[in-house]
């Protein structure tokens, strides 16, 4: 399971990669006065690995207290603080603030308060290294890398690796209604269409890989062309640095052009961070659709968005 996080302003964010996926995910209220002041929930993986990425250290402080065997990561220009840290024999430990995910369903997590209270320094640094994530790496101005990834318009030179992109998000079996992608010549005859409409889609790129895309798909009849019905995917590698917003922007802005004047999607009801995404971008509540997706036999509800074009 890929969980992401950020502080408000997204200086700090993080991408943890919880292994196995977890039922549930353990959320430990601490009652240190740090905590307590500022609503800290924590949660681990010890079998986990964890990319923290800054965009601006020097906006970011380290703040001890106490036995200052931990700096928690504090953002100078939000005040959140998504990742705690321990050094310890040399190796860096972390936890990760349950609050700063952004990807999770909230019924997901157990959260339960914890006091460590008591503790000598040896049995608290023995607790984190059995509890905590071992594996911690930190990046530096990556987001802003990757933000300057590009995105372009539909071409037909994509086709394959936009097929590759598609099916890595479809086999996550979460966010869309495909499991797989379809085959390659399917693919082919799509893309060459949408380059010939002129159609409203688009890819961000590393290189030559295509690792999102976003389109819009006009309505199908006459009392329904001022419509168009969004769906969009980021490569789980590629997600939490804004590539998702700049998609969509771009499909936004080329179907306004256009002539559309309404535009609607659907998406899982726990996908809490393409929600919040689309609604980030005006679109608003409609629906729930109960049960409407079925994934390895699982019923979920479906939300109908939509984003109106201002009459003005």
């Amino acid at each position: 399971m890929r969980i992401h996080g950020s502080c408000h302003c997204g200086n700090v964010g993080y991408r943890l990669d919880w292994l196995p996926e977890p039922a549930v995910i353990p959320a430990r209220a601490c009652g240190c006065t740090f905590c307590v002041r500022h609503g800290g929930v924590w949660t681990s993986c010890p079998t986990g690995e964890l990319v923290v990425r800054v965009r601006d250290p020097a906006r970011v402080s380290r703040y001890g207290f106490g036995t200052r065997t931990a700096d928690f990561h504090v953002c100078a220009v939000c005040g959140g603080v998504p990742v705690v840290t321990s050094e310890i024999d040399g190796t860096t430990y972390a936890v990760v603030s349950v609050n700063a995910m952004q990807d999770v369903d909230p019924a997901r997590l157990a959260r339960a308060p914890v006091s460590f209270d008591g503790e000598d320094v040896a049995q608290r640094l023995q607790r984190r290294v059995r509890g905590w994530i071992p594996k911690v790496r930190f990046e530096f101005g990556a987001d802003d890398a990757r933000a300057a990834l590009p995105v372009v318009p539909v071409q037909e030179r994509y086709a394959e690796s936009y097929r590759e992109c598609l099916d890595v998000v479809a086999r996550e079996r979460r966010y869309l209604a495909l499991t797989e992608a379809l085959p390659l010549e399917r693919v082919r005859a799509f893309v060459a269409g949408n380059v010939a409409d002129d159609a409203i889609q688009f890819f961000a790129l590393d290189g030559e890989r295509v690792v999102g895309w976003a389109d819009v798909l006009p309505g199908w009849g006459p009392a329904l062309a001022h419509c168009g019905t969004l769906g969009m995917g980021v490569h789980p590698d590629y997600r939490g640095r804004g590539l998702g917003t700049r998609l969509l922007a771009a499909c936004i802005d080329k179907a306004w052009r256009k002539g559309l004047t309404r535009l609607q999607l659907e998406a899982r009801s726990d996908n809490h961070r393409a929600i919040a995404l689309y609604e980030r971008h005006g679109f608003e509540r409609e629906a729930v659709k109960p049960r409407a997706m079925r994934f390895d036999g699982v019923d979920y509800d479906a939300l109908q968005m939509r984003l109106l074009k201002d009459r003005g």
